[in-house]
């Protein structure tokens, strides 16, 4: 079974355990992210292998929804749950290299966070809340290469790497809550298909690649 049908597994289980259990909640926010990494790029000629990394940089907004509940408490005003989110980005980090092509990006196009959850009350209506698990992300990978035979395209590709987040939920109503969050993703490197024009080879790949988040958003409990 690959990665991302076990994660996709899990978010079906956490789901369906979710819609049974106590302490459910739903929501939304938007924020800001920046995603950083380096591109990996290795050139074959016939005069021998090129290669090098370069690193990238770049932000954008994103949109989130998740579903979570907090249902084993360890003690009075601390209790364990689980959240499921999926957000949507238009983030993209761009960078030129010297040798073989320029203008690589690397675009996050959307991720699937499954976390952990401990939540902390620190009065009547506010919370701090930690979480920790897996995202798997979709990437679009960029190139335009130069020279002879020169060509432009583009892979699609997922990595799989470890989310961890912090932020504090403030209650507005028995229902209603605001909460604001800071989430850091890794992701795992990947080496994209080999480009050929003419008599010569280019293979790119993304490695160190991480996004950091910070959101707003509005949280409705069952």
């Amino acid at each position: 079974m690959t990665m991302k049908a076990i994660v996709l597994a899990a978010i079906v289980s956490v789901s369906a355990s979710a819609a049974a259990a106590e302490g459910i909640y739903i929501g939304g926010s938007v924020g800001k992210s920046s995603l950083n990494g380096n591109y990996d790029w290795v050139t074959t000629t016939s005069r021998g292998t090129f290669d090098g990394i370069d690193s990238l940089k770049g932000a954008g907004v994103y949109l989130t929804g998740y579903i979570g509940t907090r249902g084993l408490e360890l003690s009075e005003g601390t209790t364990l749950g689980a959240e499921l989110s999926f957000s949507m980005f238009d983030t993209e980090a761009a960078g030129e290299v010297q040798l073989g092509f320029n203008n690589g990006a690397i675009r996050l196009d959307s991720t699937i966070d499954l976390k952990a959850m401990l939540f902390q009350d620190i009065s009547a209506d506010t919370t701090l809340y930690f979480g920790a698990g897996l995202t798997q992300g979709s990437f679009i990978q960029s190139y335009e290469l130069i020279g002879i035979g020169g060509v432009s395209g583009t892979h699609d590709f997922s990595s799989t790497g470890s989310v961890i987040s912090i932020g504090v939920e403030h209650a507005l109503n028995d229902t209603w809550s605001l909460r604001g969050d800071i989430t850091y993703r890794a992701y795992g490197s990947v080496t994209n298909p080999t480009t050929t024009r003419i008599v010569v080879k280019d293979t790119f790949g993304v490695s160190g690649h991480s996004d950091t988040s910070v959101s707003i958003g509005l949280t409705w409990s069952f």
